[in-house]
């Protein structure tokens, strides 16, 4: 048998989401910010999705 190392470089956590910015839900567009124009109404920029207003909480551990 032949030894073999892992080639493995995630850390172990179970995300597979690369590190970087958090990307749009919708059409996976880096997001450089979420603009509120009401209470439920967010939009993402620069793609103009709308978003929830916690989208770019759920990256911030990064």
């Amino acid at each position: 048998m032949t030894d073999r190392v892992s080639s493995d470089t995630t850390s172990g956590t179970g995300d597979a989401d690369p590190p970087g910015p958090t990307r749009c839900p919708r059409c996976n567009t880096p997001i450089a910010m979420v603009s509120s124009t009401g209470p439920l109404t967010h939009i993402a920029t620069p793609c103009g999705c709308q978003v929830s207003a916690d989208v770019l909480d759920k990256g911030d551990s990064r």
